[in-house]
């Protein structure tokens, strides 16, 4: 199903379930791999890993360094944040940025709740960073509910907004969905200060296939949907200076984002979510998400 479909059916939780399905056919392990007592599964070793797993007698006979795994417990935190600027109000042929965005996190959440991950989630809006619901029992079905009634509106957050100190007690995967749409530097300025060898960071930049072909033809009325303000152009004069503009701007932003545990991942608008989403798992293979 794309986006439209999955909005058209008016429940987030299926959506949801729809979308992970989806992205888990031909998946047959369920289970977790990591410290325990229960042998699991060997892995390449990675730099950090404690040498007293490396499997010695293997390596004498493959020459391979190779980790011993075995089934435990999730103790990742998932913490989402959503973007609730106006600019998430975005729409093309019937499919809103802040609704994808909606069913994304959801499908993240779902992914998680079936593997007892602790979730929490957070909204970004011109005050800032705001938790809406905290780890705890239920919380899959509260951030459901917060998500179901997210309203996006008002301008960005502004420069100097920071994400709160997280406590490290054990690894977290910070997951973002914005456009990522910035007047000066806030958004690269606030995953910097984010980032941390604790902390993975996903980032879902979600964008309409206008805003980065600007195909349009004849005299269009231009919205700012975080100001209001209005602008009357012809699309063909702005044409070649927009998609310049645009184009700089996302190279610019993918090589700001070049940092440690930090992953960029481009959604457009019509791009099935499922694929999207495997995508972005796929830089996290090394956490076993």
């Amino acid at each position: 199903m794309d986006a439209a479909e999955l909005i058209r059916l008016n429940n987030l939780q299926l959506a949801a379930r729809v979308v992970s399905d989806r992205l888990l056919l031909g998946v047959h392990h369920s289970r977790r791999t990591g410290v325990g007592t229960e042998f699991e599964q060997y892995r390449p070793y990675f730099p950090g890993d404690d040498l007293r797993r490396v499997d010695w007698k293997l390596y004498a006979r493959s020459g391979k360094y190779l980790v011993k795994e075995s089934a435990t417990e999730s103790h990742l935190h998932i913490r989402m944040i959503l973007d609730l600027s106006g600019s998430m109000n975005y729409a093309e042929t019937g499919v809103s940025r802040l609704a994808y965005s909606k069913i994304l996190l959801a499908s993240l959440a779902y992914m998680g709740y079936r593997q007892s991950d602790p979730l929490s989630l957070y909204t970004l809006k011109e005050e800032g960073l705001e938790l809406q619901v905290k780890e705890g029992r239920n919380s899959f079905y509260r951030i459901l509910y917060q998500l179901e009634n997210a309203v996006a509106e008002g301008k960005s957050m502004p420069e100097t907004a920071a994400f709160p100190e997280f406590q490290y007690r054990q690894k977290e995967l910070l997951i973002l969905v914005s456009d990522l749409l910035q007047a000066g530097e806030e958004w690269i300025n606030m995953i910097k200060k984010a980032a941390s060898p604790h902390r993975q960071i996903l980032i879902f930049q979600v964008l309409g296939d206008q805003e980065l072909d600007f195909n349009l033809e004849g005299f269009y009325r231009f919205k700012d949907l975080e100001t209001g303000a209005e602008v009357e152009l012809e699309a063909e004069s702005i044409r070649k200076p927009f998609r310049a503009a645009i184009n700089g701007y996302l190279a610019g932003l993918e090589e700001d984002l070049r940092l440690p545990d930090v992953h960029l991942v481009r959604a457009s608008l019509h791009r099935p979510l499922a694929g999207v989403i495997a995508e972005g798992l796929k830089t996290l293979s090394r956490w076993n998400f």
